[in-house]
């Protein structure tokens, strides 16, 4: 039977008979241009990265277009990777807004950050506010996406495309960072995403001693609540680098470690192709993702991972999210990288 003898049939003795062949035919076709609509609709937000990571050179990036060279993986600088032994690393890390050749011992180096604990007037009590979404589904995936080192001018246009997608994620933000960028956090933490310290100063906690590494913690946690009036007890330090003495410190702080399970690398590649094929190839139910705002590239990068990733079903949530519907209390000094 041809399809208009079927168009036919279906018109007589269907919900159309009773009205004239060619106005029938007429929905016919609107049903059709509607269904085709509806087909294509289904992929448009799910945009496809270009194959050639040489394609990708220009990103609007930090208020400027920013042409970006895109290296051959074999051209890479080695830069100091996460989680490199202390000895490796040079003597302080990076640093933010902090010369430590100025300083002295390491108590000079405290009293340095003793004083950021008063820089900042702290609300009277803390926001009592409910940071687990109620409509999630425990059955399904999640992910953690988490961004390092920021707030910077870039984690703007980074919350404007998590609004797009109604996602969530963790910032691990420096307090140094902060001060200028406190209608920032505060935006990323009306929106329901969740902020945690990264330290103070991005200093490399292996190479210090008991009270700095007290003071890092402390004064970036003491900044977050200051603009927010909330911040979970977590935090990630620098480079991931957790030894015995920082772990035995967030403990007795109450404070939980957050490293991460994977890790594209971007502040070393600052590819957009490369940090999207190695989130997307390693991506699995309650794994956690490490990322830099500050690496124009990322920013470009999540254009493509957050609707993909929510397009193959993940539900992309904060840390304590994902730890909430993993069945894990996280408990202080001990070191969680990924969730169920």
């Amino acid at each position: 039977m041809g399809v208009l003898a079927v168009f036919r049939s279906i018109t007589t003795n269907g919900i159309l008979r009773g009205i004239s062949m060619k106005k029938a035919y007429k929905i016919w076709g609107i049903l059709l241009i509607a269904c085709l609509f509806a087909a294509c609709g289904a992929s448009v937000d799910v945009l496809e990265m270009p194959s050639n990571p040489y394609e990708i050179d220009i990103l609007y990036c930090e208020d400027e277009l920013i042409a970006l060279y895109m290296p051959h993986p074999n051209e890479l600088v080695p830069q100091e990777p996460a989680n490199q032994p202390a000895d490796e690393l040079p003597e302080y890390g990076y640093t933010y807004g902090i010369d430590y050749s100025e300083l002295g011992d390491n108590i000079e180096y405290y009293a340095e950050y003793e004083a950021h604990y008063y820089e900042y007037e702290l609300p009277a009590e803390p926001v009592e506010v409910e940071r687990i979404r109620s409509n999630l589904d425990p059955y399904r995936p999640m992910i953690a996406l988490t961004f390092d080192d920021g707030p910077v001018q870039n984690t703007a246009l980074l919350l404007d495309l998590l609004e797009n997608y109604d996602a969530r994620v963790t910032f691990f933000v420096l307090g140094s960072q902060i001060g200028e960028h406190e209608d920032v956090v505060k935006r990323a933490f009306d929106m329901g995403h969740e902020i945690a310290g990264h330290s103070w100063s991005h200093g490399n906690m292996h190479r210090l001693d008991e009270d700095a590494i007290r003071a890092e913690i402390l004064s970036a946690y003491y900044a977050i609540m200051a603009v927010t009036g909330y911040s979970p007890m977590m935090f990630r330090p620098p480079y991931g680098n957790a030894n015995q003495l920082v772990r035995e410190v967030a403990y007795e702080l109450d404070f939980a470690i957050v490293n991460w399970s994977v890790d594209p690398r971007d502040w070393q590649t600052q590819n957009a192709y490369l940090i999207y094929h190695h989130v997307m190839d390693n991506v699995a139910d309650g794994l956690i993702v490490v990322m830099h705002e500050w690496v124009c590239a990322t920013i470009y990068a999540m254009e493509y991972v957050i609707p993909q990733l929510i397009d193959r079903g993940y539900q992309l949530v904060t840390v304590s999210e994902l730890f909430y519907h993993s069945g894990i209390t996280p408990q202080p000094g001990v070191i969680y990288r990924r969730g169920r």
